[in-house]
This record gives C-alpha cells, sequence and structure tokens, in this order.
C-alpha cells in the first residue's frame, strides 16, 4: 500500500490552516508491503527503500505485486517522483517525470515470525522496471548460469 508519513501529515494539516502551500517532504510518500494472517492481524511490514537522490522521493502508487515461481520471494512495483524537481503545474503534466521501480522482497519464517527482506542485488534499485512482466524476464536473466 501507499500512505503518507506522520511528519508530512503534520505539514500538510499545518499548510492548510495557514493556507499555504509547499512542496512534498522528501519520504512523506512511503510504499510499504505488509503481511497479515487469516485474522488479519499484521504478521510483518516493510518500506520499500528508494535508492535514488539520496532519499529524495515521494512513493505515490503500487502498480503490481506477484509471487516469484519457485522461491519465497514477491515482486512489488512501484511509481514515485524526485521531491527536488518542480511539481506539475497544469493536470496533463500529472506523472510526467515519475520513476518506476519493481522490488524483490524475499520471505523468511523464524520462530512463528515473518521477515521481509529487500533483495536490490538482482533487479538494482532503481532499475526503471515498470510492470511485473519485466521484473520477472530480469529475473530469470540473473537465474541464468553466468559464462565463465
Amino acid at each position: 500500500m501507499q500512505y503518507i508519513s506522520k511528519q508530512e501529515s503534520a505539514r500538510i494539516k499545518r499548510d492548510v490552516a495557514n493556507k499555504t502551500n509547499s512542496k512534498p517532504l522528501a519520504g512523506g510518500g512511503i510504499c510499504a508491503f505488509f503481511i497479515y494472517d487469516t485474522n488479519l492481524k499484521q504478521l510483518a511490514k516493510h518500506d520499500i527503500k528508494l535508492n535514488e537522490a539520496d532519499g529524495n522521493t515521494w512513493c505515490n502508487g503500487v502498480r503490481g505485486v506477484a509471487r516469484v515461481k519457485g522461491q519465497d520471494a514477491i515482486l512489488f512495483s512501484l511509481s514515485y517522483y524526485l521531491t527536488g524537481k518542480p511539481l506539475a503545474k497544469k493536470p496533463d503534466d500529472i506523472g510526467k517525470g515519475w520513476r518506476y521501480v519493481t522490488a524483490l522482497f524475499k520471505l523468511r519464517e523464524q520462530d512463528g515470525k515473518v521477515f521481509i527482506e529487500q533483495d536490490d542485488a538482482c533487479l538494482k534499485n532503481p532499475n526503471q522496471l515498470g510492470d511485473l512482466a519485466a521484473a520477472r524476464k530480469a529475473l530469470t536473466t540473473c537465474a541464468a548460469p553466468q559464462p565463465k
């Protein structure tokens, strides 16, 4: 899911009360992966790390989630933008300059607890893999034996 940080929420409330307009806070838009049990009890959560622009990013949407065949892993595809860039001035400009990344999350269980680890070794981060199919194809390249 995508949500805003506590700091961003406070900034928005302050700006609305003061009738001012300001830029989004770096890291104020967060995309996270949650795992729940059958009773909707949260078992694990992991905020995706966006390794671009020293964290001056705003995650603005989850595009897809899929399992990885043969692994205890999930692909998580999302969009984001850099907070140091100018915001769209017209509705037609929304989405221009957005970035896309698909991350690999490895899942493991230990002592009855679920752990999520972001693994950027194969897909890299940032990677511009904007959909799950492209990420699956990239994963097969990493899994293939490398020539000596």
